[in-house]
């Protein structure tokens, strides 16, 4: 008699539970990737701060992230870890909005949906001028590549 069938029957089995475990963020302990040794202030987002934030005249970085993204974790490590980003954070003035999906929020996935994305992480950074083009990051999000994208809405807002 072949075990064969019986092994395959079981990695389905487990396969099912591990899946249903994961699809539902309360059944897992929230944990961090790192704790930053820096204060960073995120404004909460909420219906129409994005435009709201936009009419202040300054640079305006979106951060959409859950706690259950490994990559929005590392990104916001890697992003909010180095000096440098943090430094042209407070040299421009940014303001810092984040809407967290780990409870998959509806009115928070509309928003993601406006922006044309459908997942997280997703970073919008926009000009400090209002009428001017915002730019989506890339997913994958290290400093060299938040520092450019930075410098070109700073260089729309003008």
């Amino acid at each position: 008699m072949s075990f064969f069938p019986f092994m395959v029957a079981g990695l389905l089995a487990l396969t099912a539970v591990m899946w249903w475990r994961l699809d539902d963020p309360s059944s897992r302990p929230k944990r961090e990737l790192c704790v930053p040794p820096y204060q960073i202030e995120w404004r909460k987002w909420e219906p129409d701060c994005f435009e709201k934030a936009r009419l202040e005249g300054k640079v305006v970085w979106l951060n959409f992230k859950a706690d259950w993204g490994l990559i929005s974790q590392v990104n916001e490590a890697r992003v909010l870890g180095d000096p440098l980003v943090r430094e042209k954070l407070t040299q421009h003035e940014v303001i810092m909005i984040k809407a967290d999906h780990t409870s998959r929020d509806p009115a928070i996935a509309a928003e993601l949906k406006r922006f044309g994305r459908f997942s997280i992480p997703t970073d919008i950074l926009a000009p400090a001028d209002p009428n001017a083009e915002w730019v989506i990051l890339p997913e994958l999000l290290g400093p060299k590549v938040f520092l450019k994208g930075l410098a070109e809405v700073v260089a729309a807002g003008k």
